[in-house]
């Protein structure tokens, strides 16, 4: 067997994700007033938008890769949006991954910026400083039975929600 034959070692990988959200177990079916809320509210879910940032890989001896400028928006109606790939990832035995559901402090307060982060996206607080994390607008009935708009938007560093997955990579 000759050695030039061998391929050379892997060094790296890519992951793609692929989010699914999900209400009780049900996929989000956008505009239609059919899920319950724990005060017994009936409400629609017609936008959903919400950021994945600062992916860390961490392998099974503790280290940990940061995925560099990492910041994807997801949007509820947007197929495309729910699914991107991570590249160079070193080759290593990976346990968990942690991330951010919205923007850190480095780009939170920097500005206007592009790709995920580009302000025409609708996501960046035009009356104060910051980007919106998470972003639920719809319809509910209150409890007169009377259609009302839904405004939730999450914001500022207060918001910033880190998560620690198990996986097995």
């Amino acid at each position: 067997n000759d050695k030039d034959d061998d391929p050379a070692p892997l060094t790296a990988n890519s992951v793609q994700f692929n989010f699914v959200n999900e209400i009780d177990g049900q996929v989000i079916q956008s505009g239609n007033l059919i899920y319950t809320n724990e005060a017994g509210n009936v409400y629609s879910v017609d936008q959903l938008f919400y950021y994945i940032s600062n992916m860390t890989f961490i392998k099974s001896d503790g280290t940990e890769y940061l995925v560099p400028e990492n910041y994807e928006l997801i949007d509820q109606n947007t197929e495309s949006s729910k699914t991107f790939e991570v590249g160079n990832i070193p080759v290593g035995t990976y346990t968990s991954i942690r991330f951010n559901v919205g923007v850190d402090s480095t780009k939170n307060y920097s500005g206007p910026l592009t790709g995920d982060l580009d302000p025409v996206l609708g996501m960046l607080w035009d009356w104060q400083t910051g980007y919106v994390y998470f972003k639920h607008e719809g319809w509910f009935i209150d409890s007169t039975g009377v259609q009302q708009e839904i405004h939730f938007h999450y914001g500022t560093l207060k918001a910033l929600v880190t998560e620690e997955l198990p996986i097995s990579l």
